[in-house]
């Protein structure tokens, strides 16, 4: 058996959001400025924008199962062996004859 993985393309539409900071400076028309404000200040903002981000989850589709059966049987094989002998002659001893 062999277990591999496999990549499958996937999309889906998103919105995403962006925030621009822009400043503008004009002149004014009349030149007179009614009850100005002198004081210091310090205004900030902050350029913002969304970004995708992409989580998998792994989840079970299917479940492999593998199985072995084993069985046992008895034969009886019946086959011819080879070996050798040797035949070695004796002389014969006259003395005891």
């Amino acid at each position: 058996m062999h277990s591999y993985v496999v990549e499958i393309p996937i999309q889906e539409q998103v919105n995403l959001r962006q925030e621009h900071v822009q400043v503008e400076r004009y002149k004014l028309t009349d030149g007179e400025v009614v009850n100005p404000d002198l004081t210091e200040k310090i205004i900030g903002m902050t350029d913002t924008g969304d970004e995708v981000v992409v989580g998998k989850t792994a989840r079970v589709v299917e479940e492999v199962s593998l199985r072995k059966q084993g069985a046992e049987a008895s034969t009886k094989e019946a086959k011819a062996t080879a070996a050798s002998t040797v035949h070695v002659p004796m002389p014969h001893d006259d003395t005891h004859e």
